[in-house]
């Protein structure tokens, strides 16, 4: 029981570190015009596609494993190992990693 509150009480901590650092960093992007900058392959080229969902993409894949990992720990499972990442989350980043570069390929220089 005890380690299902602390998983629940970490898992909470999680969402709201991470969601206080998205807003820090959408702050910063904003304040200095660079937000845009990151998302696009030449200074004032736009927004690329590739980028946003490639950043979408690792963003929500790395939060869906931390909570998993979290209600594995809270189920009261011995923690020796990080634990497996599910094959279709393995997949699905392969495949956004695959039209990341695909995007860069296709854009002229």
């Amino acid at each position: 029981m005890l380690y299902a509150q602390l998983a629940h009480g970490a898992q909470i901590y999680l969402v709201a570190w991470l969601g206080l650092l998205a807003v820090i960093i959408a702050y910063r992007g904003l304040v200095s015009g660079q937000g845009v900058a990151m998302l696009s392959a030449r200074p004032g080229a736009g927004i690329d596609a590739e980028r946003v969902q490639m950043l979408v993409t690792v963003i929500g894949g790395a939060g869906y494993y931390a909570a998993e990992a979290l209600k594995t720990i809270g189920e009261g499972a011995p923690v020796t190992a990080l634990p497996e990442a599910p094959q279709t989350l393995v997949t699905l980043i392969a495949v956004s990693q695959g039209l990341y570069l695909a995007g860069k390929l296709h854009r002229p220089a």
